[in-house]
């Protein structure tokens, strides 16, 4: 499927070079749960991206 839409490979760190985290690392950093981060997100406090439904939250690093 990768190779016929042309999709890259995972690289590691790949998400470190675009300054992206997820909804966990964003938690640990903020020392806040995950439903809070959640919450900021639904309500606009932070922003991030979801490419489809029920894909991971991408946030991008301040």
């Amino acid at each position: 499927m990768r190779h016929q839409y042309d999709i890259a490979i995972h690289r590691p760190g790949e998400r470190a070079e675009r300054q992206e985290t997820t909804i966990n690392e964003a938690a640990t950093v903020l020392s806040v749960n995950t439903t809070t981060i959640r919450r900021l997100i639904a309500n606009g406090t932070l922003p991030a991206t979801q490419p489809c439904r029920g894909a991971p939250w991408i946030i991008k690093q301040w």
